[in-house]
């Protein structure tokens, strides 16, 4: 069950980071130049 978790954590971090490295978010408008993590409901560690 950990395990599972941390796999999953791993993957929503990948997934994240893919986005803040692509030009916009990925909802289909460009991020916040300050800060687009506060657009995000969860607060991401890996970015």
């Amino acid at each position: 069950m950990i395990t599972l978790l941390i796999i999953a954590a791993a993957l929503v971090g990948i997934i994240f980071g893919v986005a803040a490295i692509l030009p916009n978010d990925g909802y289909g408008h460009r991020p916040v130049p300050r800060s687009h993590v506060d657009s995000y409901p969860t607060h991401n560690p890996f970015l």
